[in-house]
């Protein structure tokens, strides 16, 4: 038996109904057993419980990633990764700290990954871009599937788009934790921490270009790009196929 380990997206509910039940429900219920790892899956008041002192983006990542670890650690069986959004970034975050051999992964073995619309997904053929937080850092050595949606922002996220400087801001944001989003804030704007520069003068009518492709990615962001798109053209249906084909 495989245990497929899955991470939710933003404000989807525990244990509740979710996007990758599109993806899990498909698996051969004789080889993948499906376990949830229990995280905030917030971005400060982006939440289930629409709780406006939310944990941080980055408090999700610390949570979900250690209870991850704990899970792939206590299992006697084989392991799969799967995650949506906010829960591929959590994935990606895992596997650099797996590859840098982070002490709290060790014994952390892995047999698959999959991710459905990551934010932190790396350039590759037919990816138009990467993810919105920046293309991840090296993995460990595995088998990997990834399902994207070529207009979704989030993973798929022009080199110099706009839309850059706010995922960047949202890191750290939650009014829980207020002092310390204004603290990150300060400390990019002294270090530099940011994916864009402020450069516009050099080229205006790029700068341009790319504000409009920003206004149109984010259209496309709230009219189902990052979610329905996936389920209506079948990517989540592929996704599963693939893994039910591939991994034994």
């Amino acid at each position: 038996m495989i245990d497929v380990f899955t991470l939710r997206g933003t404000s989807e509910r525990f244990n509740g109904p979710q996007f990758l039940d599109d993806v899990t429900r498909r698996l051969d219920p004789n080889r993948f057993q499906r376990t949830e790892i229990a995280y905030p899956a917030s971005v400060g008041a982006a939440n289930f419980e629409l709780n406006p002192f939310g944990p941080s983006l980055n408090r999700s990542l610390t949570v979900g990633k250690y209870a991850l670890a704990d899970a792939v650690q206590r299992t006697p069986n084989r392991v799969g990764l799967l995650g949506y959004s906010l829960g591929a970034y959590v994935i990606s975050s895992f596997l650099e700290d797996l590859y840098a051999g982070a002490p709290y992964t060790r014994g952390c073995e892995i047999m698959f990954v999959a991710t459905v619309a990551n934010p932190r997904l790396a350039p590759g053929p037919g990816i138009p871009g990467y993810g919105i937080a920046g293309a991840h850092r090296t993995w460990p050595s595995v088998r990997r599937f990834e399902a994207f949606n070529p207009n979704d922002c989030i993973c798929c996220c022009p080199d110099r788009s706009p839309l850059r400087g706010i995922s960047d801001a949202l890191d750290a944001f939650s009014f829980a934790e207020a002092g310390g989003w204004s603290a990150d804030l300060a400390d990019r704007l002294r270090r530099g921490r940011w994916q864009l520069t402020a450069d516009w003068w050099r080229d205006p009518l790029g700068t341009y270009r790319a504000y409009q492709e920003a206004a149109r990615l984010m259209g496309g962001y709230l009219t189902g790009e990052h979610n329905t798109t996936y389920l209506r053209d079948g990517h989540t249906a592929r996704l599963a196929d693939t893994i039910n084909r591939e991994v034994w």
